[in-house]
């Protein structure tokens, strides 16, 4: 998934999958240059890349992991 950010410009990039354990195979797409680069060319710089998932939020190999629910529940803002 790709979520392009026009106010700030570039845009950031999801992989999103069902496990609880990271592997190498889940960041392939992030970690293809090319892929970046034909990304990049429509828009932008990338500013994060991005793997949702059930396990811990963490950091491997050059990618964000981000666990689904505190995922989902950053993205609430109902102000009521």
């Amino acid at each position: 998934m790709v979520v392009e950010d026009r106010k700030e410009g570039g845009c950031s990039l999801y992989e999103i999958k069902h496990s609880v354990r990271t592997s190498p195979e889940q960041r392939k797409n992030l970690k293809s240059t090319d892929k970046c680069a034909k990304i990049e060319y429509s828009y932008g710089p990338i500013n994060g890349k991005y793997v949702i998932y059930r396990g811990q939020d963490k950091d491997e190999g050059g990618v964000s992991y981000l666990n689904v629910e505190n995922y989902l529940r950053s993205l609430n803002t109902d102000t009521r």
